[in-house]
């Protein structure tokens, strides 16, 4: 593995985490790499409780973290050639200044929808604020009751640090809706799900889909490369994000998202041997990752797209590079080195 570093550089996505029992904080770190074959591998380091006592400054996480990476031979120097892959928090960044350092953008995704169905939000569009609350009631009572158990599926509730779970709540909720309302039916507790809208239901479920599949996406392991993923899933959400906003049940929900969004794209910086082209003209926007064929992303404003169209081309003569990376080396040496594919833009939640 250090082999792999020197030659080649790694991934290493780290977090700190709290398991709920005895709310005990853990630090832990995954190295991703690619083989002499081409295989993409991701390998849990550790996950090590931090002492009782111990504040979780960045200087405390710096020093922790290291601690536990040289016991598999990986120090400072040799950290310098690996790209850290982090939630934003103050503490994370402070403690890998110095260090290559990127944004999760599936954290920034589920951020995202924190502020998109926010109390202050939710008290501009009370329908919704209100079904979330009463989808929450009827999946609490089910599985208070036992009537669990007589669904096909599991309902699954809201937590408020699982990504995606609004969603994935009120989509176990539709896809049984008829099944719910006839054991309601059958036990004269009908009002608990006669008073959820199945049109409004059905609108956040089918509003909430895109970015489920687009953290599916950027959160992948070792099944696939990532970071080549954020700007078209960029693209993609605003597209659907601007078409829902004409919706007067979403039109908050979908404005606040689309104030956010580009913290996918601003907030991510490619480092040292990826060059990134992102230039919109005549809602064109041309992107090149840092590898020779360029990707053209067809986006025309106002106009929203099932899908997002991409088409790829072979390698044009002459390049130009209006570049968000650091130049502190050339970085077009490093074109056809798959040491370029070591960067990742996501980890899993824990």
């Amino acid at each position: 593995m250090t082999d792999t570093i020197a030659k080649y550089g790694c991934a290493v996505t780290t977090d700190i985490w709290t398991e709920n029992y005895q709310k005990t904080s853990f630090l832990s770190a995954t190295i991703h790499y690619i083989e002499a074959n081409y295989d993409l591998v991701s390998r849990v380091l550790f996950a090590t409780p931090f002492d009782a006592g111990t504040s979780k400054t960045g200087d405390n996480i710096r020093a922790f973290l290291f601690q536990n990476l040289r016991v598999f031979g990986i120090d400072s120097s040799q950290a310098k050639k690996l790209v850290f892959v982090t939630d934003r928090g103050a503490n994370m960044v402070a403690a890998l200044r110095g260090f290559t350092r990127l944004n999760c953008s599936a954290h920034i995704l589920n951020t995202i929808l924190s502020h998109a169905f926010s109390s202050a939000v939710m008290d501009k569009t009370p329908e919704v604020g209100n079904l979330l609350k009463d989808v929450k009631k009827l999946v609490t009572y089910f599985k208070h009751s036992g009537l669990q158990v007589k669904l096909s599926k599991s309902l699954k509730q809201s937590v408020e640090t699982r990504w995606n779970s609004n969603f994935e709540m009120l989509d176990s909720v539709f896809q049984q809706y008829d099944e719910i309302a006839t054991i309601l039916l059958d036990n004269k507790q009908y009002d608990k799900v006669g008073c959820i809208d199945k049109n409004i239901l059905k609108t956040l479920v089918t509003f909430l889909k895109p970015f489920k599949d687009a953290t599916n996406d950027l959160e992948s392991d070792n099944t696939a490369l990532s970071a080549s993923l954020v700007l078209p899933w960029s693209v993609k959400l605003r597209i659907h994000c601007e078409a829902a906003r004409t919706d007067c049940i979403l039109s908050e929900i979908a404005s606040t998202c689309l104030q956010r969004l580009d913290e996918l794209i601003v907030t991510v910086h490619y480092p040292l041997s990826h060059t990134v082209v992102c230039v919109k003209v005549l809602g064109i926007v041309v992107w090149s990752p840092g590898v020779c064929p360029v990707v053209l992303v067809l986006y025309v404003p106002g106009l929203a797209f099932s899908s997002l169209f991409l088409v790829s081309v072979c390698y044009i003569g002459f390049s130009f590079w209006i570049t968000f990376t650091d130049h502190h080396t050339d970085t077009r040496t490093h074109l056809t080195d798959h040491h370029s594919l070591r960067t990742f833009t996501a980890h899993r939640s824990p």
